[in-house]
């Protein structure tokens, strides 16, 4: 949840773990300090707090300081939570927040849903974004899967999901697992904090169009956007349009909070007016992927900045459509 900062290593790190649920300190509960190197995140110390929630540790030497991240790390009531270590951190105690957990689903509500579709030439690829929010002081987790969302036939259970927690989150992979006794139903289990938790599906199956496709919108609150890029039509009970992305000219349309069907026309990709003046099509690329922090190849990070905008839209298009 916190920004990707350098930190200057200093030998002695003190800070506070405190229990944002009832305001207390946590007492005995062990903190480690972790640092990136070529090896990857490496332990650099640990330590354990006392009764006011105090805690200090001697930190490891590293070879180079200057150039490492470092993290503190507290695993409480079976959920991570993570603080990233400000440069300078000396005479500047961290205070690390956690949360009581609770399998309560009224906790967590979507506020935002996206359905990006891309039927090119043999296959439909196909995106997905969730924005769950968390408006209490308890972190939602549910072991048997808090997140469920519905995958159709078409992709036959393969699916691709990516969780993050906060604006500023990494990415992590988590596992999809079906939901006994409720058909192309799928759960995933993560714990979801105070604020913002973000979901991104990705699948590809074989099609053709014209064809059909059916989903099911499962969560009754916060609206469900469904977005084509220029070049493909949908039609379909239930799907109001909204408008077109300026930058893409992609197509918006508002899905019903309930099972909806529609057909497919047409092909195309979702991509930036820079790309198409340059003469790369998306076609050739791998399937959409969920944009990691870093800017690991050009064609995912055009795509993760065409998403960007159509999500700034929605917000201007909702509530413009709120308004009326």
């Amino acid at each position: 949840m916190s920004s990707v900062l350098l930190f200057l290593l200093l030998p002695m790190i003190d800070g506070t773990v405190v229990n944002k649920t009832t305001g207390q300190p946590v007492a005995n509960q062990t903190v480690n300090l972790v640092r990136a190197s070529e090896k990857g995140m490496e332990p650099a110390g640990s330590g354990k707090t006392d009764a006011q929630g105090k805690f200090s540790i001697e930190a490891k030497p590293g070879a180079d300081p200057a150039q490492n991240i470092s993290m503190l790390q507290v695993n409480y009531q079976g959920v991570g939570y993570n603080k990233l270590v400000p440069p300078m951190a000396a005479g500047s105690p961290v205070e690390i927040e956690v949360f009581d957990t609770a399998a309560t689903p009224g906790l967590v509500e979507t506020a935002q849903h996206m359905l990006l579709i891309e039927p090119v030439p043999g296959e439909i690829r196909v995106r997905e974004t969730f924005m769950i929010e968390n408006k209490t002081r308890l972190t939602y987790q549910d072991p048997r899967g808090g997140f469920r969302f519905y995958l159709p036939a078409l992709a036959q259970g393969k699916v691709d999901v990516k969780a993050s927690t906060g604006a500023q989150g990494v990415p992590v992979n988590r596992a999809a697992k079906p939901v006994a006794g409720q058909p192309n139903i799928y759960s995933v289990d993560f714990p979801m904090k105070p604020g913002e938790t973000r979901f991104d599906l990705t699948w590809t199956a074989p099609f053709g169009t014209p064809g059909e496709f059916s989903t099911e919108v499962l969560h009754k609150e916060g609206p469900a956007r469904l977005i084509v890029p220029r070049g493909v039509t949908v039609k379909g009970d239930g799907l109001k349009e909204l408008g077109t992305e300026p930058s893409t000219q992609a197509a918006i349309f508002q899905m019903p909070n309930a099972k909806v069907s529609f057909s497919i026309e047409g092909a195309g990709t979702l991509s930036s007016p820079a790309s198409n003046s340059e003469g790369e099509g998306q076609n050739d690329g791998p399937p959409i992927d969920v944009i990691p922090p870093k800017i690991y190849d050009r064609v995912y990070w055009v795509l993760g900045l065409s998403f960007g905008m159509l999500a700034i839209a929605f917000v201007y298009l909702y509530r413009a459509s709120s308004s009326k």
